[in-house]
């Protein structure tokens, strides 16, 4: 098993985050996914998840 961490950051500031544990063939956890208050409704959660 192996953590995966996925940030965006929007010119150098933290806008979204995903952390997730993975075996990459069968199993992934997300264990947390936070998109800053200001940023949300832009389809960053959904471009986090995509990405993993």
């Amino acid at each position: 098993m192996a953590d995966e961490i996925i940030t965006v950051r929007d010119e150098g500031r933290l806008v979204g985050f995903l952390r997730a544990i993975t075996d990459y063939s069968y199993c992934c956890y997300i264990s947390d996914i936070a998109v800053d208050k200001d940023n949300q409704g832009q389809g960053i959660g959904k471009e986090l998840i995509r990405i993993l």
